[in-house]
């Protein structure tokens, strides 16, 4: 172990004796951190607009900047000692070429963790600062601390199960497609059949999520259990669409909750003028909620908004259309989070660069590691176009790209952050096991064989 620690206390010596790098990384990270938030103090905006703006970019800055960090020097480290001949010098020092490895992954994640813990802590207290200096009376203090220095989970109701009536009433028209197009290939009509089926379902489930004038809709939240020191309301966030749009495009909206199904009958009531397609909250008292943390919440379109029908807009990846939300911890907690899913999506660039820098040179490993980043930051696009291109349905792609593609987005922590999201448990078990334990593992397994059988000198008799 000792041998292990003198190669990572080793590489971070290495990168520190750097001086224009070093220099380059804290003028960068500083500019990033403090000069953002000067120049949106000097700015306009509600000060939860400025602050959200300040975590969102000062993170993704700082992630982005140490995942090219972390691809470049996990490469050039190991590339650097062969080039140089100074592998010779560790050779024939009783350090096995697995530890060699293994040291590398450990110093860089020594020089990954200073730099975000440095980078963090400044954020972080010019996020405080901020706070302070920002919200210009008390309603915006109160609309900062419900909507970003908070930690609050998310439910949604579920969608109903219309998959059977979709594959009964599509069937008439995928079988005249059939025909019309005169198609033979059994894989494109088994596409083509997935993809009606799937725009039938959606037809079907917006039509029970739309509200006539004089109709109603109740949703059931279940599995909500909030920290009650923390807050007394749960909140209810949503977006409507209409048709046909109404003058002054805004709708009346009749609610009503409670703690069982019968909410139109014995709930509170409460009722608000809203604008349409813009997200909206309202809070409900901690009373409204069962004991086995369930929500009922019911719709009513008034008849006075006649002739608008109110649609609620199918869920999907960050946008809004009902839910609930509640407190389930604090913002430093949340905070703390999110700087360890950027921490461990360095490791894994830092697994996948020290595997590639095994047996390729530096040019060539790293444009292969720089397209892997660049995929994993567009992967939840690349999902959702195989998902409509393909027709596949939801559960086969999450397979299928959960497994081939790096999900740097979908493990990206700093949306949930700036929007007040609790940063979950599963999120960063997920990115642990699955992007390092799993994906990471392998490469770096298929690495480290490279480089036990690699010849790195012959020896001359």
């Amino acid at each position: 172990m000792s041998q292990v620690w003198a190669v990572a206390r080793n590489l971070v010596l290495e990168v520190w004796r750097i001086r224009s790098l070093v220099i380059f990384i804290f003028l960068t990270l500083g500019t990033c951190t403090v000069g953002l938030a000067v120049w949106l103090h000097y700015g306009n905006g509600l000060g939860d607009q400025k602050i959200q703006t300040y975590l969102s970019y000062s993170l993704s800055f700082t992630a982005n900047i140490l995942a090219l960090l972390t691809i470049f020097v996990s490469i050039g480290t190991i590339t650097r000692d062969i080039k140089r001949k100074e592998i010779f010098t560790i050779a024939t020092k009783p350090v096995t070429r697995g530890g060699y490895l293994a040291g590398k992954f450990l110093g860089l994640a020594l020089l990954n963790l200073l730099l975000l813990c440095f980078t963090g802590l400044t954020i972080y207290f010019a996020t405080f600062v901020l706070t302070k200096t920002e919200p210009k009376n008390d309603a915006e203090r109160a609309r900062l601390q419900e909507l970003v220095l908070i930690a609050r989970q998310f439910v949604i109701p579920p969608l109903p199960d219309v998959q059977e009536q979709a594959a009964k009433e599509s069937e008439k028209a995928i079988e005249q497609e059939i025909r019309e197009l005169n198609m033979k290939d059994p894989s494109a009509i088994a596409n083509m059949r997935a993809t009606v089926r799937r725009e039938k379902a959606n037809q079907l489930i917006l039509k029970q999520r739309t509200v006539t004038p004089g109709g109603n809709i109740i949703w059931c939240f279940s599995g909500i259990h909030p920290l009650k020191t923390q807050s007394s309301n749960i909140y209810i966030r949503y977006k409507m669409d209409v048709s046909p749009n109404p003058v002054d495009l805004a709708v009346s909206c009749l609610w009503s909750f409670g703690p069982t199904p019968d909410v139109l009958h014995t709930g509170e009531r409460l009722v608000t003028r809203d604008a349409v397609r813009t997200v909206h909250e309202f809070p409900i008292p901690l009373r409204a909620l069962s004991e086995q943390g369930d929500l009922y919440v019911a719709f009513q379109n008034p008849v006075e908004n006649y002739p608008v029908n109110i649609i609620f807009p199918l869920p999907g990846r960050e946008k809004v259309t009902i839910e609930a939300l509640y407190v389930v911890g604090s913002f430093t907690n949340n905070f703390i989070r999110s700087l360890l899913a950027i921490f461990l999506k360095l490791l894994f660039l830092g697994l996948i660069g020290l595997a590639m820098g095994c047996w390729l040179s530096f040019p060539v490993a790293s444009l292969f590691v720089m397209v892997v980043f660049l995929v994993g930051l567009a992967s939840n696009f690349i999902a959702d176009a195989f998902r409509w291109n393909l027709g596949l349905d939801k559960s086969a792609v999450s397979a299928v790209m959960s497994f081939f593609l790096p999900r740097l987005g979908a493990y990206d922590p700093v949306p949930l952050l700036e929007k007040g999201h609790w940063i979950t448990n599963e999120l960063l078990t997920t990115c642990l096991w699955l992007m390092i334990g799993v994906k990471g593992g392998i490469l770096m397994f298929f690495g480290y064989l490279m480089f036990k059988f690699r010849e790195l000198a012959r020896v001359i008799v």
